[in-house]
């Protein structure tokens, strides 16, 4: 009989008992409960006592829904507030025509009152508010009832802006049309608080006891004045049936158009005009010329609402029709929340359903094969359409559950298995991972239900939904067999990983429109269809234009000196420059200027000999190449220059400097900074490291677990190597600065990667992959959205993606400053490179001083600060301009807490001069990088040699130019 080895159990053993001290909490906290309300009616609690709250506002709304509705309303006036904590309030006597009213500065805070509540049972809640000019973010607030979060989301919603057209839609001199700016509207408003999770159309619900309660109202961001909060019952609709009996319909002949794009107030700055020349019966037409005669579908996200004013020739009912195009969700229908004067009519005016079809369509909308119509009295009217998910809001609601609970799994499981598990070995998951089983029977389940769900709601087979189904069968297979899951892990998380992003997509609502109309009874109707022959002349029309015409040439038209500008970019960023020159610019400098959209570089140009007076979003390393052959004028022989060189970073300038002389602006200027995980950063009792010397214990911690770090690594391609410069290719350059080294010598002639700062800090950046294990290419924005990689280092922008795309890890991950090295005087340097691009003069300009005068207008906060907002308004946030002024930084819509990180982290960044032959150190270093991890040879020979055949190159390119 074979003798059991003793060690062995008892190392078996321990590991259990281990595992289970260190995640029983994370299991039991990941694990499904059950989400109900034990009434307690009669024994006076609070009902909300007996809630296990959780993320869910459905699950919460659930359990409070038998509940009574309020009897009741209750105001609270904003100025009665009976403490204030770590705030800025003021009682104002009057403000905008409102008496009695509280100011609240831009400061996180508290201000708490007493809230009598004369009745119990459920209550919505309204703020009627006036935002101040801020940084054109949403209010951020939050509502404690007797110090405790009242419902889900309760902790942190928005109270929305509003914006309008600044002006007419535009012409420019090519007759082609391009949207206005949007600007804000300021006004009184009243909105319902909703969760901030998007996953609710309805204002939020909450119960409240008779009695005394205290009221807190918690200030996050953004200054407002504040008139009242009221507690009203929730609201009860007719249904359309009741609606349509409450007048008598006797027809009628009028008709009412309503230009889509023709909206007088919105709430994003995004839902902008747009353009179509796909269809002759687009309103207004042209078959050859841009006209804005759409709304585009940017207007997708849940809450994104839009308002147009008109007026109805008489009393009576008006049919709804639109003409629209919804091609961008497959199979499914997207959903609008119709409000007449403010009012939802009816209950389905809460979601009117709006049917895919690859082409436009011209349809009165129906329920219940009724064509739906509303009430017009005679005179003037306003109509809001939001973007809602309607029947899709509880289905996004489960799934997003369903996404967070499997994350959180995949997460336990890894931390047994890793990454890439051993084929071979058992890992008796069932009894490694607490909860295991019950979870992927719960998340089955609901799979399954909503499967069914969806093909019931959308009247289809489900095609579109189908992996969510093939998902069901691989965690039904796992519940048979559990001993699969290690070898099918991958595909585990990457069927998460498409369920969170088809998630996503559905709650993404798109639909182009191009005008709303309402007509009585008895009126003509516009054609659905274009005739066989209007589609002909359209097409012909279209061919012969496209010989002629040239979009990319957006020219000045008004008379006096005028300068040639090449825009390496997209034909939307050079449109909102176009929209910035001629409001800002042209009509105060006399200056006009002829925009180009480009796709050659500068470098082309200048062989050719055709070259503009100014170029644009130039890459870092041009300027010194064309510098070095005469091609670009020196900015420093204008005598402001020094002037304005002062709106960047100190050394934001020294890539453009070449010899005694500066060739470039910066325009954009991008660093890295530290993202983590803060609820897995908790769960592991472990801080944010703040030297590197805490971030390799911090990767040990996280390895241990199965999990991974990431430290950014961009392989070398002969443009990038070229024209990005080192930058923030890699954090080599932040270990080296941060070590008292430097990459050049002071005079520029040659390398200093042969010191020993140089050494050491590059055998730290190799061992980092080599010793500790991390990996060379990852996608940061999946592993760190999943919690696979709870730490890494990314350039700032990346926060733009996370809070766009990863709403389900929203408020569970911070950006702070990179780690950096304890001084001897115990401070801790976080220095670092930077990337960016660039703006330059060409030497070939006849009208320098103009083009002077161009270019630092541009560089400047007035210029950069509209642009980034532009962009970020017309392509949304996922948009963001990393700007290198600072003052134009500093306006754009940050929370406190981001700014504050990244102005912490600017302080520390130096950038890298550019040299010639600059390009063959970042060859160099990675040809050297690569053969210290991939091959293991040692890092200092092979920086050493590298470094020779760098220092050979850089001294034969200045030899080629005279320097030598």
């Amino acid at each position: 009989m074979k003798v059991p080895n003793l060690k062995k159990w008892i190392a078996w053993i321990s590991s259990v008992v281990l595992l289970a001290v260190l995640f029983l909490p994370i299991a039991c906290s990941a694990a499904p409960v059950d989400d109900t309300l034990v009434s307690v009616e009669g024994t006076g609690e609070d009902p909300l006592d007996s809630v296990i709250v959780t993320d869910s506002y459905s699950l919460y709304y659930a359990g409070i829904a038998d509940y009574p509705a309020a009897e009741s309303t209750v105001v609270v006036k904003a100025c009665d507030y009976t403490s204030v904590e770590g705030n800025s309030a003021e009682r104002l006597a009057e403000y905008k025509g409102t008496a009695n009213v509280l100011m609240v500065a831009n400061e996180e805070g508290r201000l708490t009152y007493q809230l009598t509540v004369p009745t119990a049972g459920r209550y919505t809640v309204l703020m009627r508010y006036y935002p101040i000019n801020g940084n054109e973010r949403p209010l951020e607030l939050g509502l404690l009832i007797d110090g405790k979060t009242p419902f889900p989301g309760a902790e942190g919603f928005q109270l929305s802006r509003q914006y309008q057209n600044e002006t007419e839609i535009q012409t420019d001199s090519n007759d082609n049309q391009y949207a206005p700016r949007q600007v804000e509207y300021f006004g009184w408003f009243t909105d319902e608080v909703k969760p901030m999770t998007g996953l609710v159309d309805d204002a939020a619900e909450m119960y409240l006891t008779a009695g005394e309660h205290t009221l807190t109202v918690c200030t996050l961001s953004q200054p407002y004045v504040l008139d009242t909060i009221t507690f009203a019952p929730p609201s009860d609709l007719p249904t359309y049936a009741e609606y349509c009996g409450q007048y008598l319909d006797n027809g009628g002949e009028d008709f009412i158009k309503i230009e889509a794009e023709d909206a007088i107030r919105k709430s994003d700055q995004n839902l902008r005009p747009a353009s179509d020349r796909t269809s002759p019966l687009s309103s207004p037409y042209h078959a050859s010329k841009i006209r804005m005669n759409i709304l585009s579908s940017s207007w997708a996200q849940p809450g994104q609402w839009l308002e147009w004013d008109f007026e109805a020739p008489s009393d009576g009912y008006y049919y709804l029709g639109f003409r629209y195009q919804q091609y961008y969700n497959i199979d499914f229908f997207v959903t609008r929340r119709l409000m007449i004067d403010g009012e939802i009519p009816f209950e389905e005016a809460k979601s009117l359903r709006f049917d895919y079809d690859l082409d436009w369509k011209y349809e009165t909308l129906s329920t219940n094969g009724e064509k739906l119509k509303v009430y017009l009295t005679k005179g003037k009217h306003t109509l809001r359409m939001e973007a809602a998910l309607g029947d899709y809001a509880e289905l996004l609601d489960s799934l997003n559950e369903v996404v967070a609970e499997l994350n959180e799994l995949y997460r336990q499981i890894i931390i047994v298995t890793g990454v890439t598990p051993d084929q071979y070995q058992d890992y008796y998951l069932d009894k490694e991972v607490p909860g295991l089983m019950e979870t992927l029977e719960w998340a089955h389940k609901t799979l399954v239900e909503q499967y069914e769900r969806i093909k019931e709601i959308t009247d289809s087979t489900g095609a579109q939904a189908s992996h969510l189904n093939v998902f069901a069968k691989q965690l039904e297979s796992f519940l048979a067999e559990p001993d699969e899951i290690p070898s099918r892990i991958s595909s585990f998380n990457s069927n998460i990983g498409s369920l969170a992003a088809w998630v996503l997509d559905l709650r993404s609502q798109p639909m182009d429109m191009d005008y709303i109309y309402l007509y009585q009874e008895d009126a003509d109707q516009p054609r659905a269809k274009p005739t066989f022959w209007q589609v002909l002349w359209h097409e012909i029309m279209a061919f012969f234009a496209s010989f002629f015409e040239d979009y990319d040439s957006m020219e000045s038209e008004a008379e006096g000196i005028a300068i040639d500008v090449w825009v390496g970019s997209s034909r939307e960023h050079v449109q909102i420059i176009r929209d910035m020159i001629d409001d800002l610019y042209t009509p105060t400098h006399n200056v006009n200027v002829n925009l180009k959209l480009v796709n050659a570089g500068m470098v082309e140009a200048f062989l050719s000999g055709r070259t503009p007076d100014v170029a644009l979003t130039v890459g870092r390393g041009q300027p010194l190449n064309l510098s070095v052959r005469g091609a670009l004028l020196d900015l420093t022989q204008f005598s402001d220059f020094d002037e304005a060189a002062s709106e960047f970073l100190p050394g934001a300038l020294e890539p453009y400097y070449f010899e005694n002389g500066c060739f470039a602006l910066p325009d954009t200027q991008s660093f890295y900074m530290m993202f983590y995980r803060t609820d897995i950063f908790e769960e592991l009792g472990i801080s944010p490291p703040n030297t590197w010397e805490e971030f390799r214990a911090v990767i040990s911690t996280i390895q241990r677990f199965n999990m991974e770090v990431g430290v950014p690594y961009t392989s070398v391609d002969a443009m990038g190597a070229a024209d990005a410069g080192l930058g923030v290719r890699n954090i080599f350059p932040a270990l080296l600065m941060q070590n008292g080294g430097s990459v050049y010598t002071d005079d520029k002639s040659g390398t200093a990667l042969g010191t020993p700062q140089a050494i050491d800090a590059f055998e730290q950046w190799c061992e980092l992959y080599s010793q500790y294990g991390l990996p060379v290419s990852y996608n940061f924005y999946n592993r760190f959205r999943t919690g696979e990689m709870p730490l890494a280092i990314a350039t700032y922008t990346e926060f733009a993606r996370l809070e766009s795309a990863a709403p389900e890890i929203r408020g569970l991950w911070k950006m702070v400053p990179i780690p950096g090295t304890r001084q001897s005087d115990g401070s801790v340097d976080r220095s670092q490179a930077g990337a960016g691009t660039s703006c330059v003069i060409l030497s070939k300009t006849e009208k320098a001083d103009a083009a002077w005068d161009f270019l630092k207008w541009y560089c400047s906060a007035e210029a950069q600060s509209r642009y980034a907002k532009d962009v970020e308004a017309q392509m949304g946030m996922l948009a963001r301009v990393a700007v290198a002024n600072t003052e134009a930084l500093a306006s754009l819509s940050w929370t406190r807490e981001q700014y504050a990180a990244i102005v912490e982290q600017r302080k520390y960044v130096r950038e890298l001069p550019e040299v010639l032959g600059g390009y063959y150190v970042t060859r160099g270093l990675d040809n050297a990088f690569r053969e210290v991890v991939y091959e293991q040879k040692n890092a200092r020979e092979s920086l050493v040699l590298y470094n020779a055949q760098i220092n050979a190159e850089i001294k034969r390119k200045r030899e080629e130019f005279g320097l030598e």
